[in-house]
C-alpha cells in the first residue's frame, strides 16, 4: 500500500502511511498549500497561495518551482506520469512543462 500525501495551509507537506499513525515530513513551503497531487510515483505537485506550482521529490524532499501565477493556484491536474500538467489561477489556466 502507498502513502497519502497531505498539504496544509500552514505550508507543511507530509506523507502518511495508512498502516501507521505517524506522518513523515516531505518539506515545508513558505506559502500556504492548497492542493497536492501525485505524479510519476516518485513526486508530488503542490499548488500554493503565492501562485506557485512546485514539484517535490518523495525520495529526498527537494523542490523545484515549475510555474508561478500572479494569483493563488485554485486548480491543478496532471496525467499520472506527469507528462501533462495544467494549473489555473483567477486569471485562467497555465500549461506547464512535463514533470519528468
Amino acid at each position: 500500500m502507498g502513502v497519502v500525501v497531505v498539504a496544509g495551509l500552514d505550508g507543511r507537506l507530509e506523507a502518511v502511511d495508512p498502516t501507521r499513525t505517524d506522518a513523515v515530513s516531505i518539506g515545508t513551503s513558505s506559502a500556504g498549500l492548497l492542493d497536492a497531487i501525485p505524479v510519476g510515483g516518485d513526486a508530488v505537485l503542490t499548488a500554493a497561495l503565492d501562485g506557485s506550482v512546485v514539484r517535490w521529490s518523495l525520495a529526498d524532499g527537494t523542490s523545484t518551482v515549475l510555474a508561478r501565477h500572479n494569483t493563488p493556484v485554485l486548480a491543478m491536474t496532471a496525467s499520472l506520469d506527469g507528462a501533462l500538467v495544467l494549473s489555473a489561477g483567477t486569471l485562467g489556466p497555465t500549461p506547464l512543462p512535463p514533470v519528468r
